[in-house]
């Protein structure tokens, strides 16, 4: 592995995930730990920045029942941006 590709891991950690087997909070959760080198019980409070109920619902409900199709949030965190799309992917890019 180069440096410079080493460096752009850090900063942009991306990954797919089954929301029928994991909450999309959750997988934000897993990612966000794998971007910061931090356990997953150290990672910030989702809360503090969104909801995680909501961010929940919108990504598994998206297009059935009353809501409009969604296809991604985004969202920051501290200086991260996080992305999660309905697809599975959530990607955090930050310093």
């Amino acid at each position: 592995m180069h440096e410079d590709e080493h460096t752009e891991s850090k900063a942009t950690v991306q990954r797919q995930f089954d929301f029928e087997g994991i909450d999309p909070s959750m997988a934000v959760v897993q990612t966000l730990a794998e971007a910061t080198e931090q356990p997953p019980l150290q990672v910030e409070t989702l809360f503090d920045y969104i909801d995680p109920d909501a961010l929940d619902t919108l990504l598994r409900s998206s297009g059935h029942g009353d809501f409009e199709p969604v296809t991604s949030v985004v969202f920051s965190i501290e200086e991260r941006t996080v992305t999660v799309g309905c697809d599975g992917f959530v990607v955090v890019a930050g310093p």
